[in-house]
């Protein structure tokens, strides 16, 4: 599998993730609306206003970022087909003329004999030594 399929096969298990949190979420914020309608308490009621808010709150963000990798799956597509199209991952070899053929073997040849002139810096270790000391027997 390709990355592009591995990325591709993850943004769609992501979108399917969301359409079964949206799928959960129907029921319960519609039996919040039903709550939300009866002859109930105010304290009551605004408990059941302020979940159906964070429901509703929930099911936008969903739905932005159902939006989000579905628009970022179609670029990836399109971006996908614009480098098949063009021949990705290869580029092919391109014919040029004798003369230029020529000419960069030329160019390369006195890029060698420059290249020669140099050679890489010594490296040192960083060691000196100290000073001399006599023997001593023991």
């Amino acid at each position: 599998m390709s990355a592009i399929d591995a990325v591709r096969s993850a943004v769609l298990a992501a979108i399917a993730e969301i359409d079964a949190q949206l799928t959960q979420t129907a029921p319960i914020l519609e039996g919040l609306r039903d709550y939300a309608r009866l002859n109930i308490q105010d304290g009551t009621r605004r408990e059941i206003e302020d979940a159906i808010g964070d429901y509703e709150r929930r099911v936008g963000f969903q739905n932005a970022a159902k939006t989000a990798y579905q628009t970022s799956l179609d670029s990836m597509t399109a971006a996908d087909k614009a480098l098949t199209d063009d021949g990705a991952p290869t580029l092919p070899e391109r014919q040029i003329s004798p003369s230029a053929i020529a000419d960069l073997d030329d160019q390369l040849s006195t890029m060698g004999s420059a290249r020669s002139l140099f050679v890489p810096q010594a490296t040192t270790l960083g060691l000196s030594a100290g000073e001399p000391r006599p023997k001593t027997t023991g």
